[in-house]
């Protein structure tokens, strides 16, 4: 039930929401190997772990192979990959202490954050979704949801809330941002569907560094690949976080 007495809510509220991420010592990159709940956060090298991407540099290439992999995992797979999601999330206190989380509606195999949804409403913690501009606007706009809200799907046939309100959340009022992701490498590097609408929404935490939105990208342990190609625009993520690795870049 929303609004039921836990002692996430207690901490958050003492805190006013504002956010306090863990953060390693130093600016070294930090892998958690271990399943979340019994969790070891180990130093690993920074090259990374080599996998059958590893020699791709080409987005379009590492892009048609990851959307692959994913669309090929289960119903199943999925419900686990999601409940582990929200397992390492709770381990780090992503959400405990904050106001408002920005999140997505998966789809096209994404890893699903809808665990972590149910997760935040239950301490009544707001839960955000994106909702796509008319060209040629590429910044999106957050609606706060709930288990009642209706979606319908947008011209890319991703969920969207049905009839959501004119005045939606703006990117700088989210504490953390959960983002949807193809790939990414252990440098906070990160590819998307290839639209710009992150990049273009985020572009100010690139360039002011503000303490939030803290930018979490989440994804499947297989999409994880040595190297990114890295654009001038593109905004480097704080975290990344899979089912069995967290990765910071402090």
């Amino acid at each position: 039930m929303v609004g039921e007495h836990d002692p996430d809510l207690v901490r958050r509220e003492s805190r006013n929401c504002s956010l306090s991420p863990p953060e390693p010592s130093g600016s070294r990159r930090w892998e958690h190997t271990a399943h979340a709940g019994n969790a070891t956060l180990l130093q690993v090298p920074a090259a990374g772990v080599a996998g059958d991407v590893s020699a791709m540099t080409d987005k379009q290439a590492i892009r048609a192979m990851m959307r692959e992999k994913r669309r090929s995992l289960g119903p199943a797979a999925q419900r686990d990959a999601s409940d582990a999601l929200l397992g390492q999330l709770v381990t780090l206190g992503m959400l405990a202490a904050a106001c408002r989380v920005g999140m997505y509606m998966a789809s096209d195999g994404e890893i699903d954050p809808s665990a972590a949804m149910r997760w935040c409403w239950r301490r009544d913690i707001g839960v955000c979704v994106p909702i796509l501009p008319e060209p040629p606007d590429r910044k999106l706009v957050f609606v706060s949801v709930n288990p009642s809200t209706r979606f319908a799907a947008n011209r890319y046939g991703i969920r969207e809330p049905a009839n959501s309100p004119g005045k939606g959340v703006m990117p700088r009022e989210l504490d953390v941002v959960l983002l949807p992701l193809v790939a990414f490498d252990g440098q906070g590097s990160r590819v998307g569907m290839g639209g710009g609408y992150y990049d273009a929404t985020f572009r100010f935490v690139r360039d002011e560094r503000p303490e939030a939105p803290v930018l979490v990208g989440v994804a499947h342990d297989f999409q994880k690949v040595d190297a990114v190609p890295f654009e001038s625009w593109d905004v480097p993520l704080r975290w990344v976080i899979t089912p069995r690795g967290v990765y910071n870049q402090g």
